[in-house]
């Protein structure tokens, strides 16, 4: 969004398509959460392979959090690639992340 209330796309809108809009959070508590989450078993992933949207990556570096990001991402191994957003029943969604996490066990 933009300070005179107006706001950006990166994917074309039909008209009539249903806008949803999301208050966001603390982004890189919310990863870290993730993180701990699945790192739960005293098991760290040998893998993940993550897909973002590009939009995280902008909001990181608006908000100067993408160092703290980084920092968060280096719990674990990783690779990917940012995107430009995922679709879900067809509609567009913006700001996620996607993963696979891989264990040898």
């Amino acid at each position: 969004m933009h300070p005179d209330g107006s706001i950006s796309f990166f994917s074309a809108l039909r008209e009539g398509e249903i806008l949803h809009v999301a208050k966001g959070g603390e982004i890189v508590d919310a990863m870290s959460s993730y993180l701990e989450a699945l790192c739960h078993t005293d098991s760290t992933p040998d893998l993940l392979i993550v897909f973002d949207c590009i939009s995280r990556r902008i909001e990181l570096n608006l908000r100067g959090k993408t160092t703290e990001m980084n920092g968060t991402l280096r719990q674990v191994p990783f690779l990917g690639f940012s995107t430009f957003g995922e679709q879900y029943h067809g509609q567009p969604v913006k700001q996620t992340m996607t993963g696979v996490a891989f264990w040898n066990h």
